[in-house]
């Protein structure tokens, strides 16, 4: 503990850290808070279709029926859930670790077969895939 007092005191930083704790807390102690659905929205890359295609106008209505979900999975709207659930469901987490996850959280879409496969099982809910740290929704209207 000396050494570390001494190393911090040798660049300036134990003056500050005694003159601003709060301003210093957030790198020394990680604090967990529950997850909200802005969180959730900021966490996750969404991965889009050709721009300007008929798919992506399918997929923005897709994301914004599943960011309305999540706002009313927090708001208390679909009990038992719980943002936190929704997380552990796509991440295989419950909580954001403190360093972020190693792959970059990200959304993809599945959209209905066509040619050979088309006659395949529509895929009504959503799949994920906690290796990969990805989120595969189906459009709301299939």
């Amino acid at each position: 503990m000396i050494r570390f007092k001494y190393r911090l005191n040798s660049l300036g930083l134990l003056k500050a850290l005694g003159n601003h704790p709060d301003s210093f807390r957030a790198l020394f102690v990680h604090s967990i808070k529950p997850p909200t659905a802005r969180d959730r929205r900021d966490l996750f890359k969404v991965t889009y279709s050709i721009p300007a295609g008929n798919r992506q106008c399918l997929e923005n209505d897709t994301i914004c029926h599943w960011f309305n979900w999540l706002a009313e999975v927090q708001d208390g709207e679909c009990p038992p859930l719980t943002v936190a659930m929704v997380l552990e469901f796509a991440t295989g987490a419950t909580v954001v670790p403190p360093l972020g996850f190693e792959d970059t959280p990200t959304i993809e879409f599945l959209h209905t077969a066509r040619g050979r496969l088309a006659g395949q099982q529509k895929k009504i809910y959503p799949e994920a895939n906690t290796c990969a740290v990805t989120l595969r929704l189906s459009r709301p209207d299939q």
